[in-house]
């Protein structure tokens, strides 16, 4: 915590030593506008930098929280607090590694593709994935429905979830 250097980092993935507190990186200054640090083993997308709350954080007061005469409810209203929730429904930290989409939906070895966890969707509502080598519906059961045609894609009336496989390298 004083910052005080204490090893290099070897590769794009790595474990920080168990008394680290900062990490400092260097990189070319034509990389520095898409330069991305994240946690976690896999990398993804770019992404601009930005802080966000998670709806799922926010605590609700509730009135026996508070002592009586100690705060006037019409004065909390400036507490609310709107969560943004991310247009990202794929969740890169439940793919499952080594792992491919077949054209029965379901997941077969090839150490070439990931594949993601089922991601809750809504019946014929129309949907985008960047990364898409295949993928599949799925009714509320999880039982397999179709194959994803494309890149963008409806999905059909009963189908509750999609699974998408994409290549380890995007």
């Amino acid at each position: 915590s004083n910052k005080v250097f204490i090893s290099m980092i070897p590769a794009k993935t790595f474990t920080t030593p168990l008394n680290a507190a900062f990490v400092r990186i260097s990189m070319k200054n034509e990389d520095v506008p898409f330069t991305q640090l994240e946690v976690g083993a896999v990398t993804t997308k770019y992404m601009s930098h930005k802080n966000s709350i998670r709806k799922d954080t926010i605590p609700i007061i509730t009135g026996d929280l508070i002592g009586v005469g100690e705060i006037a409810r019409d004065r909390l209203s400036f507490l609310t607090v709107p969560a943004v929730l991310s247009k990202n429904l794929f969740n890169k930290d439940t793919i499952i590694l080594e792992r491919y989409v077949t054209i029965t939906g379901a997941l077969t070895a090839n150490a070439a593709y990931s594949a993601s966890d089922f991601i809750a969707i809504s019946p014929g509502q129309a949907y985008s994935v960047n990364h898409l080598w295949s993928g599949a519906c799925y009714d509320s059961n999880k039982v397999f429905i179709s194959m994803i045609p494309a890149k963008t894609f409806t999905t059909p009336l009963n189908a509750a979830f999609v699974r998408i496989s994409m290549k380890n390298e995007d």
